[in-house]
């Protein structure tokens, strides 16, 4: 992995053990203790798994930036004893700017070549895919495309799952979910081999 993701996670290690026991939402997905830390190893191992197909892509840009894409929820959210809340900073800035700015400040602090420390940025800016989604920019490099596609997909596979755990055994469909954006049918698939 490229030096930066190493000596940059040391920067920002200034966030203590914040980064492993933030929580990744308010309510969406991954919206629990250490869910944030669970949402990017799958995010990381999404793009790893990703990457031998597309030779375009750099790795290490990639993969430093489904790690580090989400850091600013580390300063966005708190979990209290009543739920969780956005914290003041993070309903004034968001996530997205508050990752970008810990991101550039430890890419200056350690030197990141600036092409490098422009395209990682911009991950980061990016990562959210669409502009109504929260994106301060659309995705336009290769890396940006591949971590805003695995972050999206980790999100959605993490509502499914949380809506096959809270739908009664009896009903074939769950309430709708707003991140879905339907009803999600809960019903195991068939067994093939079972008779009619």
């Amino acid at each position: 992995m490229h030096r930066f993701t190493e000596e940059g996670l040391k920067e920002i290690s200034d966030l203590g053990t914040d980064f492993f026991d933030s929580v990744a939402a308010v309510g969406m997905h991954h919206a629990y203790v250490h869910g944030l830390l669970e949402h990017t190893v799958h995010v990381t191992r999404l793009v790893g798994a990703l990457l031998p197909f597309y030779s375009d892509i750099n790795a290490d840009l990639a993969l430093a930036g489904a790690i580090l894409h989400d850091i600013g929820k580390v300063l966005e959210y708190r979990y209290a004893p009543e739920g969780i809340e956005r914290t003041p900073i993070g309903r004034l800035q968001g996530h997205v700017a508050l990752g970008y700015r810990l991101v550039h400040d430890a890419a200056v602090k350690s030197k990141l070549h600036p092409g490098w420390q422009e395209r990682l940025e911009h991950v980061i800016l990016a990562h959210q895919g669409e502009l109504e989604w929260g994106a301060a920019v659309l995705p336009s490099s290769p890396e940006a495309i591949l971590v805003s596609l695995a972050d999206n997909a980790d999100a959605k596979l993490a509502m499914v799952h949380t809506q096959l755990k809270r739908t009664v055994a009896t009903q074939p469909f769950s309430e709708k979910d707003l991140g879905l954006n339907t009803c999600l049918l809960t019903q195991a698939v068939p067994d093939p081999d079972e008779a009619h």
